[in-house]
C-alpha cells in the first residue's frame, strides 16, 4: 500500500479580515526540516512495519501540498502484525498571528498493492 496525504489549502487559514494563513513549515516533505518555530504549521511522521519516507527522520517537519505526497509505504503484505503510523500535525503560534479561529482539510489516502 502507499499512504498519502494531501491538502486543500496553503496552510492554515481564517475566514478573519484579510483572510490571514498560518505558514508550512516548509513546501513540502522535500523540503522537510527541523521544527521551525512559530509562526509556522506543519506535519512528521512515524512508523513500524511501513516504510517511512526518509524526509522525516531526525524528527523533521514538512508542510503539506495541494498536490498530496506519499509518505508511507509498504511493498509486501503486512501478515498477521499490524502496521503502525504515527502523523503528529504541529502548529505554532507567537504575537504576530492576527486572533480567530484557524481551519484546513486535510484528505489522507491509502491505495493498496496487491501482489
Amino acid at each position: 500500500y502507499t499512504l498519502a496525504v494531501a491538502d486543500s489549502a496553503a496552510g492554515l487559514q481564517s475566514s478573519g479580515t484579510g483572510n490571514p494563513v498560518i505558514a508550512d513549515a516548509s513546501t513540502g516533505k522535500a523540503t522537510s526540516v527541523t521544527w521551525p518555530g512559530a509562526p509556522k504549521y506543519g506535519y512528521t511522521v512515524t512508523g513500524t512495519g511501513a516504510t517511512i519516507d526518509a524526509a522525516f527522520s531526525g524528527s523533521k517537519y514538512a508542510g503539506f501540498t495541494s498536490t498530496g505526497e506519499t509518505i508511507a509505504t509498504r511493498a509486501a503484505a503486512t501478515g498477521g502484525t499490524a502496521d503502525t503510523i504515527s502523523i503528529t500535525n504541529r502548529v505554532a503560534i507567537d504575537y504576530t498571528v492576527a486572533s480567530g479561529g484557524y481551519t484546513d482539510t486535510l484528505t489522507y489516502t491509502v491505495t493498496p498493492n496487491y501482489n
